[in-house]
């Protein structure tokens, strides 16, 4: 008897877990988006900026085509921002403390690779991650080819590639790096280009037709050094780098 009723129990909390939780995550969604507004920008004062760190996770190099001057790369863009209209208190929605939400949906930031040869190829348009303090964290994948002033014959290349919002003057989306450099921790090495370093900068750009209105951008600057085949014992090659 004590086995049924512990049984019976378990049951109980399962079903409670797994429907009173939807069943919270439901109402808040529906709450969250009842007057939710996507093209505003998700500041209550409008004349405050949307404060967008971005990060660039470089996955794999795929090609750098020094006649066509053309770099080909897979990376992930880490975007962090807050926004003020979507937020809640966990306690009134079972203490759920975060969702995930279509990107579709919510505003976020027209971050865009400048200087693009083609569109980009998306690879995996994730889920937005939205916190209850309003923290968003969204990381896109994509395939990208960018513009690069390459030097022929020579076995150093130096890359500028630069991101930056589309539409948003820097009054309005205030872009910075979220760090030093790209991250290369997941990457695919190159059989034929080494990545010597991706150091990140924030530039302010002015251009002639508003000299008081700056454009944030987040510029990664690549260093490549060629991966040179060199013969050993037997006729086989190996790569060796320089």
């Amino acid at each position: 008897m004590a086995v049924i009723l512990f049984l019976q129990a378990l049951v109980l909390v399962v079903l409670y877990t797994e429907y009173g939780i939807a069943s919270d995550r439901g109402k808040l969604v529906q709450d969250l988006f009842q007057n939710y507004d996507k093209s505003n920008r998700p500041v209550k004062n409008e004349s405050s900026a949307v404060n967008v760190t971005f990060g660039l996770a470089i996955v794999q190099i795929h090609d750098l085509d020094e006649v066509k001057q053309i770099l080909s790369m897979t990376a992930w863009h880490t975007m962090q921002w807050h926004d003020e209209f979507f937020t809640w208190n966990p306690k009134e929605y079972g203490d759920v403390t975060e969702i995930r939400i279509h990107p579709s949906t919510l505003w976020k930031p027209d971050v865009v690779l400048y200087k693009a040869v083609y569109p980009d190829d998306v690879i995996h348009y994730s889920d937005i991650l939205a916190r209850s303090d309003g923290f968003m964290w969204w990381v896109p994948s994509y395939r990208q080819w960018s513009t690069c002033s390459t030097q022929l014959n020579s076995d150093t290349q130096k890359c500028t590639v630069v991101f930056g919002s589309w539409t948003f003057h820097g009054f309005a989306v205030d872009l910075y790096p979220a760090a030093p450099a790209a991250d290369v921790s997941s990457m695919t090495l190159s059989h034929e280009w080494e990545l010597v370093a991706a150091d990140a900068e924030r530039k302010v750009v002015i251009y002639d037709c508003c000299p008081d209105t700056p454009f944030h951008n987040v510029v990664y600057h690549l260093q490549l050094r060629k991966i040179k085949a060199a013969p050993v014992q037997g006729g086989a090659v190996h790569h060796s780098e320089l």
